[in-house]
């Protein structure tokens, strides 16, 4: 099949967002597949790649094989900051580490065939380490959960990043930028994205078993795909 979305590497570069994956490994590998990355592409991964799904582990590994074919950007997600804060902060891991079980933990663990978070592989902590708060690019701002629309992104506040809701019914001001921004982490239980002036939010609820979803930033153009890995056709 002619895939649409593929590129040559002296192609111009293009860039996507992909949503909060949540342990499904089988959409995600679906929609790599359909972009066939290239060196000069940029993809960004808005976070959310463990937990509440089954194969966090293959997700992880995954990941970290695309790294060495395009430019991928690994945001940090709340759940990735959960499990580090665990991994790093005894009292963290002394406080925390049984809502993580409950919010998807549990699943992550056993994906690695593990009990307890202190017998993941290193491998993992260091992943970890790479995920950034946000990216930006000359047109685009990127986070997993919002940003504060008057406060440059080098000084947005770690919870905010990380950690905000969006809601439907709200107005939400442009970024002082005004760069046009992509979001996940609130998740779209109707399975379509939530669009605002000042955003759009990806995260069309794959593991509610909806979609994972990718979306050239630059065309507008999705990539959907659902738990088992089906491409969503419009």
């Amino acid at each position: 099949m002619f895939n649409l979305f593929s590129t040559k590497d002296n192609s111009p570069p293009r860039t996507f967002a992909i949503g909060d994956v949540h342990g499904f490994f089988k959409p995600l590998k679906t929609i790599f597949k359909v972009i066939d990355p290239k060196k000069n592409d940029t993809i960004v991964m808005l976070g959310d790649y463990i937990d509440r799904g089954p194969d966090s582990k293959k997700v992880l590994q995954f990941l970290r094989k695309q790294s060495s074919k395009c430019n991928l950007i690994k945001l940090l997600g709340n759940h990735e900051d959960m499990l580090y804060q665990i991994l790093t902060d005894e009292m963290a891991a002394l406080c925390n580490t049984e809502d993580w079980l409950s919010w998807g933990g549990l699943q992550t663990l056993q994906s690695f065939d593990v009990r307890r978070p202190n017998e993941l592989p290193k491998w993992v902590l260091e992943f970890l380490k790479e995920c950034k708060p946000y990216y930006e690019t000359a047109d685009c701002i990127f986070a997993h959960a919002g940003f504060k629309p008057d406060v440059p992104m080098e000084e947005q506040e770690h919870d905010v990043l990380i950690w905000d809701k969006v809601f439907s019914t709200f107005d939400y001001p442009k970024h002082v930028s005004g760069k046009k921004g992509f979001i996940g982490h609130t998740a779209q239980k109707n399975g379509k994205l939530l669009v605002k002036d000042a955003f759009t939010c990806i995260d069309t609820c794959c593991y509610c078993g909806n979609w994972l979803t990718a979306i050239n930033v630059d065309t507008g153009e999705l990539i959907q795909a659902n738990p088992d890995g089906t491409i969503h056709q419009n």
